[in-house]
């Protein structure tokens, strides 16, 4: 683990809300974030991966395929890369491709800072929101708190999607 990892890892056991002490900020992925984002997707996926029995090289082959830098944003506090997001629109649909906080920072309100600031863009632009989600990812508790509901679904996961009129339960 690199000096830059300690530290970053020490301070985030003294933030109660990641948002309260220090902003978050987005900033445009480059290409060569492209490491970092797949670092980061295996060890948040890993337990998934492994539950599902998934080959982790076709993920990362997977993830090369469907990263796309100009639809990602690397999430920043303090400076730090703490965590990526992947929006697109289709269908005139706000997407939610991916997220993924680091783990130092789960839990302190990051991914839902990120994705209530997200509600806001789609509910300014009159856009619905959707994104999918593994079936046994924690996280669905979070999307359905914030007003997803599933739409659909598969062997594997969870279609959801917030209308505009959906009330958020923070």
């Amino acid at each position: 683990m690199t000096r830059l990892q300690n530290m970053v890892r020490a301070a985030a056991r003294h933030i109660i809300r990641a948002d309260a002490i220090m902003p978050i900020v987005l900033r445009p992925a480059r290409s060569e974030d492209f490491a970092f984002c797949v670092k980061l997707y295996l060890s948040a996926m890993a337990n998934i991966i492994r539950d599902l029995k998934l080959d982790v090289t076709r993920q990362e082959e997977n993830l090369r395929h469907l990263w796309e830098a100009d639809q990602v944003q690397v999430v920043t506090l303090d400076g730090c890369d703490v965590g990526w997001i992947q929006i697109a629109v289709q269908d005139s649909t706000l997407h939610l491709e991916q997220i993924f906080v680091d783990a130092p920072f789960r839990g302190r309100g990051v991914g839902t800072r990120l994705i209530t600031d997200l509600i806001d863009q789609a509910t300014r632009a009159r856009q619905p929101m959707t994104l999918a989600v593994v079936r046994s990812n924690r996280a669905l508790k979070l999307y359905e708190r914030l007003g997803f509901r599933v739409i659909d679904e598969d062997d594997r996961k969870f279609y959801m999607k917030r209308e505009l009129n959906d009330a958020r339960r923070v």
